[in-house]
């Protein structure tokens, strides 16, 4: 049985990635030993399951823990790895890639770089980790078709070292692969963490000319984060609070879709956009801005959704307009949400992580 270990700094912290790292790790502990190393302490109550038989380890650093301060665990990540008889390292996200790229010559173990990000928009330092974590890395997983073309033509990367799979979601729930579209609702959901690049600025913008129309319509914001009280003020300043709602973070968020009309994804950028995913598994009608990485390989423009022109607010506003104006557009996109979601099913990206593991 192959010893397998994800590494992060805060991988129980509340995320995308986090999620996702930790998901995988429960559903490949049938068929491997996995381990969990976070080098941030972790807190007494995780935001995640994590199966019992995933062993979880941690070096109880500060969770604003920075790269550099990262060496000083050299030898304790280097002394858990050997005792532990690793196989396979991932490393979850580019910030552990300085250390491991010292412990590189003194481990025999394969390396996996997991990228949950893409190229686009990163500053000189985070583009110089990514590079180093594809010279120590015997392969690097990325989530999309167009990273993996970013890194072919932006890092020149070869394609034999690089292997696209898709974050996954397990939309088997009856509950909510089963609910019916309901046109009748007045609300628009979108989900994702308060950052910059989640672009929730623009959608307050977009948000302004729809709600001048549609006083009567609801927009509910998933999720907490760091610019939630600069996005309160603007919030404030263009007189939203009663239509523009922050529902702060939902731990059971695969429960809510159904009871919106459709869901909007605003971002700058996007490592995956999983959340275009649940909300098509629940029915819903998506718009997003096409922005880079994701969208586009998950909405068919015209068919279940729009692919809007990147970060034009008054195109969104219109198209969340035609969408609040035409219930049959509505329930057209939400008859042809589920088409396409085998690809990213539980059973179909798990298949090709194990073949992945087996083979590396």
């Amino acid at each position: 049985m192959k010893r397998i270990c994800f590494i992060g700094f805060g991988l129980f912290t509340v995320g995308g990635a986090q999620r996702v790292t930790i998901s995988l790790a429960n559903d490949l502990c049938e068929r491997y030993q996995v381990h969990i190393l976070s080098l941030c302490e972790i807190p007494n109550e995780k935001p995640f399951f994590v199966d019992e038989r995933v062993k979880v380890h941690t070096f109880g650093m500060p969770l604003n823990l920075r790269a550099k301060q990262s060496l000083k665990l050299f030898f304790k990540i280097r002394k858990f790895l050997i005792e532990n008889k690793i196989d396979i390292l991932f490393v979850s996200g580019s910030l552990p890639i300085p250390v491991v790229s010292l412990l590189r010559p003194f481990l025999k173990l394969k390396i996996v770089f997991c990228e949950h990000e893409n190229l686009v928009g990163r500053d000189k330092k985070s583009i110089l980790f990514r590079k180093i974590a594809c010279k120590i890395s015997d392969k690097i997983v990325v989530l999309t078709r167009q990273t993996l073309k970013d890194y072919v033509n932006f890092l020149n990367i070869k394609k034999e070292k690089l292997i696209q799979i898709y974050n996954y979601i397990d939309y088997s729930n009856s509950s909510v692969i089963n609910s019916s579209y309901n046109s009748e609702t007045k609300k628009i959901i979108s989900v994702g963490r308060l950052s910059p690049e989640k672009g929730f600025d623009l959608a307050i913008e977009a948000a302004k000319k729809v709600f001048k129309k549609h006083s009567n319509w609801e927009w509910h914001v998933y999720g907490d984060g760091p610019d939630r009280e600069k996005l309160l003020k603007k919030i404030k300043d263009y007189k939203l609070e009663s239509n523009f709602i922050f529902k702060g973070a939902n731990s059971n968020i695969t429960a809510k879709y159904k009871e919106y009309s459709f869901c909007v994804l605003p971002s700058y950028r996007e490592g995956f956009a999983v959340v275009l995913i649940e909300a098509k598994a629940s029915g819903l009608p998506v718009l997003s801005f096409n922005c880079n990485a994701g969208p586009s390989e998950i909405v068919r423009d015209e068919v279940d959704g729009w692919l809007v022109t990147c970060y034009n607010t008054e195109e969104m506003a219109q198209k969340i307009c035609k969408l609040i104006e035409n219930p049959d557009i509505r329930k057209s996109f939400a008859a042809n949400s589920r088409e396409n979601l085998t690809k990213f099913s539980k059973s179909t990206v798990l298949k090709k992580w194990i073949k992945f593991i087996d083979e590396v």
